[in-house]
């Protein structure tokens, strides 16, 4: 998001007086272009933030270990309404040692790796289906959004790449409402480089069978 258009969000949430909740858990997982200021570092002066992010998304998914920002008084709100026992001390700990020092050398070194995979996969994509597909060229985070063509078989495409060991997100799951929508969602976090070279290709010809599976039908539906 542009920096003009957050701080038009922050100007909006004052003059309403709605608290702003930030949950940037990709925001160090950036490897292309420039990375824009978060909300919170915009408005230094601003007490109704709450600034939320990961570290299960730089070092794996496993670690399930997150921070939070925010000013008084909103954070002493926040934490008076803490029920749980709050994290893990060994994990913090654990983690604390390890990015001592390191954690920005750790997050250049990830997202050069990261970038390498994405451009794997962005030039399977072209090369594969760049005739009849579009998709996102995302400067971080760890997924590829590809449009299909509008009368693709979906479930003929799952079911085909699954069987030869390719598998992605259908796109109803990250619908507002659930609908169908010709899309689906490229993962490229943990594939190795080689497994991207060597999916890509058949990820292509299940798709290009899958929209072959839709035309047989369309012109048996016209013909019956």
């Amino acid at each position: 998001m542009p920096r003009s258009r957050r701080l038009e969000i922050i100007e909006v949430a004052r003059r309403y007086a709605v608290p702003i909740v930030e949950d940037n858990c990709y925001a160090d997982v950036h490897f292309e272009g420039d990375k824009e200021p978060a909300l919170y570092a915009l408005d230094p002066e601003g007490t109704d933030h709450i600034y939320l992010c990961s570290l299960s998304k730089i070092l794996g998914p496993g670690v399930r270990e997150g921070y939070m920002y925010a000013r008084p008084p909103m954070l002493q709100r926040l934490l008076d309404r803490r029920y749980d026992g709050g994290n893990s001390l060994l994990t913090a700990s654990i983690l604390a040692e390890f990015f001592r020092d390191r954690l920005w050398d750790h997050c250049a070194k990830m997202n050069g790796a990261l970038k390498e995979k994405r451009d794997a996969m962005l030039a399977g994509l072209e090369e594969g289906v760049g005739d009849i597909c579009t998709w996102s060229r995302p400067a971080g985070g760890l997924f590829i959004w590809v449009t299909l063509p509008k009368d693709v078989d979906l479930d003929a495409l799952l079911q085909r790449s699954a069987e030869r060991g390719v598998r992605c997100a259908r796109g109803r799951a990250f619908h507002i409402h659930n609908t169908d929508i010709p899309n689906i969602r490229l993962a490229f976090g943990q594939p190795t480089v080689a497994a991207i070279q060597e999916g890509m290709p058949i990820l292509a010809e299940c798709i290009r069978e899958a929209c072959a599976a839709s035309q047989g039908r369309r012109e048996a539906t016209a013909a019956g």
